[in-house]
């Protein structure tokens, strides 16, 4: 092959892997439509959702408008799985992705009233800080 040749194919070859590894079909991507939920909202406090993601277990409680306890379950977050390791009331163990699926794994379905979940009263702050 002749020296001036050479440069040419060179570019050209290089030219036509460029192209071929830069250039590609855009893909329609779809959103999921958020729809509302057809039960009623779980409310979490901020320090409950800090207790929950610490990565230390937590014991959460889900009260109802009268305060009365309507489940328990203790909730861990695993850092290695990037999950949350729910254990309910009757030694059940769930992984989940979300602080409100890890919620309604604790009460065992979609609450029918609105409910708060808080952690047990020996993590709560003292009404003094």
């Amino acid at each position: 092959m002749r020296p001036s040749l050479v440069p040419a194919v060179l570019a050209a070859a290089l030219a036509t892997v460029s192209v071929g590894c830069g250039s590609s079909t855009s893909r329609a991507t779809t959103t999921p439509v958020a729809s509302t939920p057809a039960h009623p909202p779980v409310h979490v406090s901020a320090f409950a959702r800090d207790q929950m993601k610490s990565g230390f277990a937590a014991p959460v409680e889900l009260v109802d408008a009268s305060g009365a306890v309507v489940a328990q379950c203790t909730v861990t977050y695993d850092v290695w799985r990037e999950q949350y390791l729910v254990r309910t009331a009757d030694h059940a163990i769930a992984l989940v992705e979300t602080i409100p699926t890890a919620l309604g794994t604790c009460l065992g379905g979609q609450p029918d009233v609105e409910l708060t979940a808080r952690v047990a009263p020996s993590l709560r702050p003292s009404p003094d800080a």
